[in-house]
């Protein structure tokens, strides 16, 4: 009982014990109550791109659903840029004010690490996959060198459709290829390839005699007999 009582009194504020002392009240402190967006606020923020039939987003979407109210970090998913290499990644802006970023997910802890390290810029990122990309014309001289033939021999001839109307001859294609300028160029050697244009019930013959491929409209010029044709490989 004595033990009870000396345990209870370091929770009891006895006031002026001095003879002659004034009783006074005395209330404990509280503590403050934070409101839940306010607690959202305070943490740091994360961006998370991620997208479907992905295993290891798959696996964090699991984890923020049981444990997301309660972690350090606030998560929150955003629509997934172009510089994006992989998923799931965890963008976020450091102290410093510079983006970073981070890949995969294996669980909260190498997360946490990844974030208080300071991770890989997230512009060096963009930057470094940009640069690593390589120009069409630059793939076919890396492959086929300046110039050169080319022969195309089905082992049976075909008639594939263009477009509406406009069918392409095939038998045998043999053509020179040019890479030395800026935008690469197959001129056909003869015999020529040939196709038909039907219109309103009536067939014209046409030959194609060259093709030219422009880099900064992603399309291809097929010079004919009959009129230029525009493909963009875009479409």
């Amino acid at each position: 009982m004595i033990a009870l009582l000396l345990a209870f009194g370091q929770f009891t504020d006895p006031g002026d014990t001095r003879p002659g002392g004034v009783q006074r009240d005395f209330t404990l402190p509280v503590a403050p109550i934070v409101a839940h967006h306010d607690l959202a606020a305070a943490r740091p923020r994360v961006v998370v791109y991620s997208s479907p039939n992905c295993p290891a987003c798959t696996r964090f979407a699991g984890w923020l659903a049981a444990n997301g109210e309660a972690s350090f970090f606030a998560f929150e998913y955003g629509k997934t840029p172009a510089w994006v290499q992989s998923v799931p990644a965890f963008h976020w802006q450091a102290n410093s004010g510079e983006w970073k970023v981070a890949y995969g997910w294996t669980g909260i802890e190498a997360f946490r690490r990844a974030w208080e390290s300071g991770q890989v810029a997230a512009e060096t990122v963009a930057s470094r996959k940009t640069a690593a990309v390589e120009r069409l014309p630059d793939t076919l001289r890396r492959f086929a060198g300046q110039r050169g033939t080319i022969v195309f021999r089905p082992d049976s001839p075909v008639s594939p459709e263009i477009t509406d109307g406009v069918t392409l001859d095939i038998r045998e294609i043999k053509a020179r290829y040019d890479l030395t300028g800026s935008e690469p160029k197959i001129t056909f050697e003869s015999p020529q390839p040939t196709g038909t244009v039907s219109r309103w019930g009536v067939g014209v013959g046409y030959r194609v005699l060259d093709a030219v491929y422009s880099e900064p409209n992603r399309e291809v010029r097929v010079g004919t007999n009959w009129k230029t044709v525009r493909i963009s490989l875009d479409d």
